[in-house]
């Protein structure tokens, strides 16, 4: 059948309703959180372009994502996507092998030249060109020579999104991902090991719509599908916000569906759609099912620790949970944030356990530390760490204000007006996923109660701060 046979002729040859179309228009307007006005577009554009010519390449990889998008069965999106397409080459699903194969690749090169998509499955390694190739050319030369002549690349799963598995220390082979290679196409990366299956048809129903990628965001993902985290659509989050914790798999917690952040579940510093758009004819994913999130979508998931510890498992004892924190822009109106804290107050000579509420001496020394689960969108900005506390002397009445005080740089006490912008930093750093904050060790200097907090100032104003106190009682 000829690839320029319009969608439209293509729905009425396959017997295929119109009404069947039109919700599939409204699924991809709504995936694509595409307001309803943009229906009749899709709509049009669909129906009168020519089938889109295809070349699917599978390297370094485990056809784990082909398998994905085959078995997805969502609102027959694929019954559909398979007519929308010509799949010209694709090394799994192609009924040709050998020379006829490779002859299908050359001639769809040829006939559709500067306007065939090129989808990317798999790393390419670098190290030996013999570690991976395909009718005896390497991935490296196979992707260059194709990616000339595409009109945009998706890279499909983690491997061709960030090297994945293959690009795991201690990577033997030089793995890389797509955009290491290619850097002067438009490019799109879906990752996830695998990906979630209609991602990948979203971004091609996208770029036959409007003739462009949609809009990515810094690891060049579709923002509509990654601009937020599996923990912030994730229905075990409100047992997070209440330190609702599993400590195992098979404990009460477990059965009673709590968070499973503490067995090491890594949704709240993952960006994906796993939690809203789900797996299996929209049944369930990995938590649903009673498995943490991997962590699977984002760089380095391989090599970012233990899949069953954690993030906290860093500090040396485990930090109680002050749930999730406040943020304020630099004018100090309130925003949204998905920072979470965690942090509290032990007695080095005690039981070394911390603790949100704790009664102390002059004579025990303390250590008061913190760590701050950062929301993906504020991670590996430079920032200013904030310190600072509520104080009242321990035979004040309850109706006097307390005091006020900030910690600078060289751990000195200063008084602090309660205006956010004011505070002094604590320390510079860098914001990790998990950033851990050392607020103080040694004696306190006088009895009284103290309320702690911390967070961090961003470079535009925006601070971020832990809503519930680490609260401390001093006494002689």
């Amino acid at each position: 059948m000829s690839t320029y046979q319009t969608f439209g002729s293509q729905l009425r040859n396959h017997g295929i309703s119109r009404r069947s179309f039109l919700k599939f228009c409204t699924a991809m307007s709504s995936l694509l959180a595409l307001p309803p006005a943009m229906i009749p577009r899709m709509v049009h554009a669909l129906e009168n372009s020519p089938r889109q010519s295809v070349i699917w390449l599978s390297f370094q990889e485990c056809t784990g994502c082909t398998e994905s998008f085959l078995r997805a069965h969502t609102s027959s999106v694929e019954e559909l996507i398979f007519d929308l397409l010509s799949l010209d080459y694709h090394h799994t699903l192609q009924a040709a092998a050998g020379e006829a194969a490779e002859n299908a690749l050359a001639i769809a090169r040829q006939t559709h030249a500067g306007n065939y998509i090129l989808i990317v499955e798999g790393a390419i390694p670098l190290a030996n060109p013999g570690y991976s190739t395909i009718a005896g050319t390497s991935n490296l030369d196979t992707l260059t020579q194709l990616a000339r002549d595409a009109k945009a690349i998706i890279a499909v799963g983690t491997c061709a999104s960030f090297g994945g598995i293959p690009h795991a220390a201690p990577n033997p082979t030089g793995a890389v991902s797509v955009e290491e290679i290619i850097t002067d196409k438009p490019l799109v990366n879906i990752s996830g090991c695998p990906p979630v299956p209609v991602l990948i048809t979203g971004v091609i129903v996208h770029l036959l719509t409007f003739g462009q990628l949609p809009e990515l965001d810094r690891f060049k993902r579709p923002a509509t599908f990654f601009g937020s985290t599996v923990h912030k659509g994730c229905y075990r989050r409100p047992f997070f916000n209440d330190g609702q914790f599993a400590e195992s798999f098979d404990d009460d917690g477990a059965k009673q569906g709590w968070c499973l952040f503490k067995l090491g579940c890594k949704g709240i510093v993952t960006n994906n759609a796993c939690a809203t758009v789900k797996w299996n004819q929209e049944t369930s994913f990995p938590i649903q099912s009673g498995h943490g999130c991997l962590g699977c979508a984002e760089p380095h998931f391989w090599d970012n620790g233990s899949f069953y510890q954690s993030l906290y498992a860093s500090v040396a004892k485990a930090l109680p949970n002050l749930g999730g924190g406040q943020a304020v822009d630099k004018n100090g109106q309130p925003l949204l944030t998905q920072t979470t804290f965690a942090g509290g107050i032990a007695i080095a000579e005690g039981e070394g356990n911390f603790h949100q509420v704790l009664t102390v001496r002059l004579t025990n020394e303390v250590n008061i530390q913190g760590s701050v689960t950062v929301t993906p969108a504020h991670q590996n900005q430079v920032a200013d760490i904030l310190v600072f506390a509520a104080y009242k002397p321990l035979l004040a009445s309850l109706d006097s204000p307390p005091l006020y005080f900030m910690l600078d740089s060289t751990g000195n006490i200063l008084p602090w007006n309660e205006v956010p912008a004011t505070l002094v930093p604590f320390q510079q750093v860098t914001l990790n996923a998990v950033t851990e904050v050392k607020m103080y060790q040694g004696l306190f200097i006088a009895t009284g109660s103290l309320k702690v907090s911390f967070g961090y100032r961003l470079p535009d104003g925006v601070v971020v701060t832990n809503s519930k106190t680490i609260d401390i009682t001093i006494t002689e």
